[in-house]
């Protein structure tokens, strides 16, 4: 098409508008304006806001101009890039089949030079005399063609300019045209241009082409996903990548765009300084898949701090602290996992569980699920469960080969979870590597990164155990939630909970005890919930309005008036014959009345796929070990206050009335073995510091052994 322009090139009118040449376009506004009123041929101005393009670095308007320019003929790939396209795995989908795959089907000649100075020159030359035009392929050519030049010539601008060539057709002068390469084409030949290909590595280029991986922001669809298949397509007749991660925005936790005139923008640095790095990575992939928008909660990155760095801390903490004690390395004989305690082989078998699962999750670029599932072990399974569990086994004195399984056991757990962690927490993973591998394996890789990423192998896995003690866990967690219902504290022993769960039938007597211990119950029974739970009708009145109409109260009267046995008897078909006054016997169904569960008298229900039902009467019996329970936990408070080292031995003196010394006497080897007392004396409240105990005063001492 014929350009025809009345601007120059720095945005000047030209001589062929007289009454403006020479003056800058956006400076000719008012100008223009006055031009046309004078001319008595304005129709109409105003001042409207609009779209306008500004320059990215120092904000000046700019202006659209035509100009000649250089293109790949990209249509002719159309096609083959389609084809591609559909070949590769995109997170998400929508932006592959939609966003970039539209962009593909409506693809255009790509527009590759650049009137700029920085960049890679465009390799052609064009002859002074006859407009004959060659492009130039590598240093070799440009040297066949008749370039003279030195062999470590930089050719970029201005030094490839002084390079001239002879025309084959007409022995004219040939300069290279002074456009430069488009960026994105730079980008785009990366999977070449890394490897020198074609000149160097082809055996190299050759292993690792294509990519399995890229990933970039969405905005770069039609920016370097869009250049790298364009030119790998061209090269090779293949796509240079197989999957594609889109990033999306960080927004603010309202949604919005981050912006400096907003205020809005979270400061990294800050993160970094409070936090740390791992904390930040950590919430934004556990927070919501990449290719998702997400909104950016400040106290979401300390919420990660707190419970998945703080919580792998402290059971790292812990394991060094008591190996420490003990001098246990990892050189120390341990028994076989086939011959260690349940709780040992259930935490491993789930490791191996979780291993693979966050395994497969990566290979799958579900990045997300990795780091849920592995949150989901560190917080529940490992600190909340197994190392809760097994204290005891690492404070007691003595160490055989118990105390020497437990810490094998949670030392491989630790070094496992590095290893899977390390991807997306390189700091603490790091840390925990050279913490617990590297001064005892003079064999072992200098870092984490440079270890295989754990592929368990499934012989270990014990799936049985795992079913056996995830229904333990439920159990244990409907029981924690009606003690909480009930407002009654973990120290105070309960008498029974029964289990309503048909399956929890098969839990075997040694996780029944860990059950009874975890809850501080004394039995544990197997019955229908029928037994301990009373079911009631609530009318559902947007459902019996239309039906029944001004009738509905006298309808919802008779419906709240079904006794639990009448309404468990319709629970099968969610169908209840109800006699109405006035009206008779009506069938009322589950979408006009909801089921409403309550205890029966004294019991209270907990849990959710597994329920529970805990009896909440206390005896005196009952109430007076809840009462030297707390008692123990007072003494660990003031063992903490004093300093003492957890392996610290103590002498304890209790003075109370007559009735609480026969209590204490009666639990004397509980409070000796709990508070580590080599002495205790029970007696009169006539030495120690007076202490008030749920209103009950007491006389108390503890010091040091030997002090």
């Amino acid at each position: 098409l014929p350009k025809f322009h009345t601007v120059n090139e720095r945005g000047h009118f030209t001589d062929d508008v007289p009454e403006f040449a020479g003056m800058h376009v956006k400076e000719a506004d008012v100008p223009i304006i006055k031009h046309f009123k004078i001319a008595n041929r304005l129709y109409k101005k105003e001042n409207y806001t609009h779209n306008y393009p500004f320059c990215w670095r120092c904000d000046s308007a700019l202006i659209y101009y035509a100009r000649d320019s250089w293109y790949l003929e990209t249509t002719k790939l159309r096609e083959d890039m389609i084809r591609e396209n559909e070949k590769i795995q995109w997170f998400p989908a929508a932006v592959g089949e939609n966003r970039f795959g539209n962009w593909l089907k409506g693809n255009i000649d790509w527009a590759i030079s650049r009137d700029r100075y920085w960049g890679t020159p465009m390799p052609i030359w064009e002859c002074e005399g006859c407009d004959e035009k060659v492009c130039i392929g590598s240093r070799e050519e440009l040297r066949e063609r008749g370039g003279n030049f030195e062999d470590d010539l930089d050719l970029h601008r201005p030094a490839v300019d002084e390079v001239t060539l002879s025309c084959s057709s007409c022995s004219g002068q040939m300069n290279r045209v002074k456009s430069v390469v488009d960026v994105w084409f730079d980008s785009g030949s990366m999977p070449f241009a890394q490897w020198h290909y074609p000149f160097e590595n082809k055996d190299r280029f050759g292993d690792l082409f294509p990519a399995n991986f890229i990933c970039e922001g969405i905005d770069q669809s039609r920016g370097w996903f869009y250049s790298l298949l364009a030119i790998g397509v061209m090269e090779t007749g293949r796509s240079p990548y197989k999957a594609v991660l889109s990033n999306e925005l960080v927004l603010d936790e309202q949604g919005r765009k981050m912006s400096k005139r907003l205020g809005n923008a979270a400061d990294p640095w800050e993160i970094l300084e409070k936090e740390g790095a791992d904390a930040l990575r950590w919430y934004l992939i556990a927070n919501s898949p990449p290719w998702v928008p997400t909104k950016f909660a400040r106290h979401g990155v300390t919420e990660s701090a707190r419970k998945i760095f703080g919580t792998l801390r402290n059971v790292a903490s812990f394991f060094v602290t008591y190996a420490n004690v003990d001098e246990w390395t990892p050189a120390v004989a341990s028994p076989d996992v086939s011959e260690r305690p349940d709780l040992d082989r259930w935490i491993l078998s789930r490791l191996d569980a979780v291993a693979a699962e966050t395994r497969q999750h990566l290979l799958d670029y579900q990045v997300t699920r990795a780091a849920r599932t592995l949150s989901t072990y560190i917080q529940d399974e490992l600190s909340n469960w197994y190392v809760r569990r097994n204290r005891r086994r690492f404070w007691k004195g003595e160490r055989g080969d118990d105390k020497n399984a437990a810490y094998a056991t949670l030392h491989e757990v630790l070094v496992t979870l590095a290893k899977l962690m390390a991807p997306i927490t390189p700091f603490i993973s790091e840390q925990l590597y050279q913490t617990l591998v590297t001064p005892f394996d003079g064999d072992a890789q200098d870092s984490v990164h440079l270890t295989a990423y754990p592929n368990p192998d499934e012989s270990r896995r014990d799936t049985q155990l795992e079913k056996t003690m995830g229904l333990t866990l439920a159990v244990t967690e409907g029981a924690r939630a009606a003690r909480t219902a009930a407002g009654i504290k973990v120290r105070q022993p309960l008498g029974k909970l029964w289990v309503l769960d048909t399956e929890a039938t098969e839990l075997p007597l040694p996780m029944q005890e860990i059950v009874k211990e975890e809850i501080n119950v004394k039995e544990i029974g197997f019955q229908a919930a029928d037994e301990v739970r009373s079911v009631s009708l609530k009318p559902n009145f947007p459902a019996l309005g239309p039906r029944f109409g001004g009738k509905v109260n006298n309808v919802a009267k008779a419906i709240k008036s079904l006794d639990d046995a009448a309404v468990k008897a319709g629970l099968k078909e969610k169908s209840w014959d109800v006699d109405i006054p006035e009206i008779g016997v009506e069938k009322i169904t589950g979408a006009e009345a909801t089921v409403q569960e309550s205890p029966q008298d004294g019991f209270v229900l907990g849990g959710d796929s597994t329920q529970v039902a805990l009896e909440s009467a206390l005896t005196p019996a009952l109430e007076e070990e809840g009462f030297v329970r707390e008692l123990v936990h007072g003494f660990q408070s003031i063992r903490k206050d004093k300093g003492l080292e957890i392996t610290d031995r103590v002498r304890v003196f209790i003075g109370a009335d007559e009735a609480w010394q026969a209590a204490f006497e009666r639990h004397r080897s509980f409070i000796e073995a709990e508070v580590l007392a080599s002495e205790l004396r029970i007696g009169e409240p006539t030495e120690g510091d007076p202490w008030t105990l749920d209103d009950v005063k007491l006389h108390v001492s503890l010091e040091r052994e030997g002090s």
